[in-house]
């Protein structure tokens, strides 16, 4: 019951920044951060709850930004699905590990994003837009990481 009380109280926390960050920030500056919480769920916790609340987190995302409905639950599923993958694989304390995953699955996940798009026509600015985004979801997750972390291993919800 704690584990799924401290879930859902991240994810609304996230929510809340993700309306903050739209109001406040241009969208090739606005980091994902339901992408970094699935990149640390699939790190520091498990493969299944990666996989499961990359499902719920992507249909959070998908009623907040109704373009293609389904997209983000199914991409985050597969992010969470990969990440989890990696679970007890590499050594997630060291920081420059946590960079470099966070990193390549920001660029599979866009990569994902723009493959969908192109494959049910929905238009999309691809280059420019995707790099800055890339860039601060790589720097504003690295940081959601460390807080999620700091969370995590005060309820000792990480093994």
């Amino acid at each position: 019951m704690k584990k799924f009380l401290i879930h859902t109280i991240v994810i609304i926390g996230l929510l809340v920044f993700e309306v903050l960050l739209f109001k406040l920030l241009p969208f090739f500056l606005r980091p994902n951060l339901f992408l970094s919480y699935i990149v640390f769920l699939g790190l520091f916790v498990s493969h299944t709850e990666s996989v499961i609340y990359g499902f719920i987190n992507g249909i959070v995302l998908d009623f907040i930004y109704l373009k293609i409905f389904g997209i983000n639950s199914f991409l985050l599923t597969t992010i969470g699905y990969l990440v989890g993958w990696l679970n007890k694989r590499v050594n997630e304390t060291f920081k420059k590990v946590q960079i470099i995953v966070l990193f390549l699955f920001s660029v599979i996940y866009f990569f994902l994003y723009i493959v969908f798009s192109l494959i049910f026509y929905f238009p999309v600015k691809i280059l420019p837009i995707f790099v800055f985004n890339l860039i601060s979801t790589v720097l504003f997750g690295y940081l959601i990481i460390q807080i999620l972390f700091f969370i995590y291993k005060k309820n000792n919800l990480i093994i």
